[in-house]
């Protein structure tokens, strides 16, 4: 039984870092532009069944990314209107419920009373910089839905796995992020089909598994199914292009040199985006694979760890990567860094001198700065590395794993000092790298100024000078969604040019 005061506690702090100024700065990312343009035109036009962006019939997505996310923002529009508000509330909500289920998922894995695991847990996924800023759920995008769905599916499969319960509600999950994002599905798949062929307790439940997988599953395949029987041949092009990215051979975004080059770029990317979390991981991990466990919370952790394993795994071998790939393995992390946390605070002998270790590690590495504006960059153009500190950090450092190693030679009598003091700094240090940039969320970009300027000048009848400069930098898909309805966009070289009105274009 956990206290009732832990979920509205995460609640009152989860609400203003996910929902805060949620409309006051412009579009971030392109992908936003994009979800949200289609959905908005699906309103505009009342067909549900295609999807289109600034005349360009959207195939890929078609096929990879739809329809249920188009369909929720689309009635978002329709009953709130078309509004940056609207374009990322989807996102923020599936923010603030992933921590709360990560919360219930650390719950259901570690049951015993009076410890703080589910809530550590929950406040590191919360204050994980990446997963609220960097494509995540202050911008408009996919990434915090599917961190949602696989929680869901965790909670919802070891529940059915430990309690004898249907698995109609899992597979009811399973077909929501095959109509959310397609490929992502392999990862639950992958997951549990390897812990069925791990977990001798669990091979029980692998009948009743695939029965209710072959009455639901289905289901989610109804729009593939009909998109494919009309569009044959760009089913087939999607296909191929799908097939060659799994396989190295085309790509998008940053090309890679093969899974080790992916797992060192990736790791710095996670390094940096869940910091100083991330500096804990491995420590968790060794701790609580060495410690005793129940059948039950066995069987819970192996599943988490498959569930992480398979996203990444699922990443290096695509040749297309983007730094907030990985970002649906960060819930599992915090899983494990918040009961480890949790159990630091107990005082044991190799938990003290782990957690001195990581204090150490975290003095030592340069504090990404937390005066920085995350939404404002690109977050595929966001700096996201860590370096080595200097002179008194150093030094701190040192102290740091000097006193865990002097705590446990002198056997102190306060042996919850230590690791309760490394709590501490790493929660407040997460906290201002993630509230910080809340204090300036205001921003209109140079493009929305631009767009906003060519409107007032339209409209009064003054005369735009033909043709207009935008430089590349800004982005062609950020470009499209502020331009693409009424002016023609070109590219040339390396930069956009607006080169008139689009023909019988009245605007929004």
């Amino acid at each position: 039984m956990t206290p009732r005061w832990h979920v509205p506690l995460l609640l009152l702090l989860g609400l203003p870092v996910f929902f805060l100024g949620l409309a006051s700065y412009s579009v971030v990312n392109g992908d936003e532009g994009i979800y949200h343009t289609i959905a908005a035109t699906m309103v505009e036009r009342g067909d549900w069944t295609h999807l289109d962006y600034h005349g360009q019939h959207r195939v890929y997505d078609t096929f990879m990314n739809a329809p249920t996310q188009y369909w929720a923002r689309a009635i978002l529009i329709s009953l709130f209107g078309d509004g940056l508000w609207t374009m990322r509330i989807l996102s923020a909500a599936a923010g603030l419920a992933t921590v709360v289920l990560v919360y219930r998922l650390v719950a259901l894995i570690d049951p015993r009373p009076g410890r703080l695991g589910p809530l550590l847990a929950a406040l590191v996924q919360l204050t994980s910089f990446q997963f609220v800023y960097l494509h995540g759920a202050r911008t408009g995008e996919l990434d915090a839905v599917v961190c949602l769905l696989l929680v869901l599916l965790a909670i919802t499969f070891l529940r059915a796995v430990q309690g004898e319960r249907s698995f109609v509600a899992h597979h009811v999950c399973l077909v929501l992020l095959l109509t959310v994002k397609l490929p992502a599905v392999l990862i639950p798949v992958v997951a549990e089909l390897a812990l069925f062929a791990t977990t001798r307790s669990a091979r029980g439940s692998f009948g009743r598994y695939v029965r209710a997988g072959l009455v639901v599953v289905p289901l989610g395949l109804v729009w593939h199914a009909f998109q494919a029987a009309s569009l044959w041949d760009e089913f087939r092009e999607v296909a191929t292009k799908m097939t060659g990215e799994a396989g190295g051979s085309v790509g998008g975004g940053e090309y890679v040199g093969g899974p080790l080059e992916n797992l060192r770029w990736y790791a710095a990317k996670a390094l940096h985006g869940l910091f100083p979390w991330s500096i804990a991981l491995l420590p968790a991990a060794l701790a609580i694979g060495i410690a005793r466990k129940e059948d039950d919370e066995r069987t819970g952790w192996r599943l988490a760890l498959f569930l992480a394993v398979a996203v990444w795994l699922f990443f290096l071998v695509v040749s297309k990567r983007m730094p907030w790939y990985v970002m649906p393995s960060y819930p599992f992390v915090a899983a494990a860094v918040g009961v480890w946390l949790s159990r630091c605070t107990e005082g044991r002998r190799l938990d003290v001198v782990l957690a001195a270790a990581v204090l150490g590690v975290v003095l030592c590495l340069r504090v990404p700065a937390t005066d920085v504006r995350p939404l404002i960059e690109r977050a595929a153009r966001f700096p996201a590395e860590l370096s080595w500190a200097s002179g008194g950090a150093l030094l701190l450092g040192g102290i740091a794993v000097a006193a865990g190693g002097l705590h446990l030679a002198i056997r102190s009598r306060l042996p919850r000092l230590v690791p309760t003091a490394v709590l501490l700094v790493l929660l407040c240090l997460a906290a201002v790298r993630v509230g910080r940039p809340l204090g300036s969320l205001e921003h209109e970009s140079e493009l929305a100024r631009l767009a906003a300027q060519l409107e007032e000048d339209r409209s009064a009848g003054r005369p735009i000078r033909y043709p207009v400069a935008i430089p590349e930098s800004e982005g062609w898909l950020r470009v499209q969604f502020h331009f693409g309805r009424r002016f023609l966009a070109v590219k040339r070289g390396n930069a956009i040019l607006l080169q008139g009105e689009k023909p019988g274009r009245d605007g929004l």
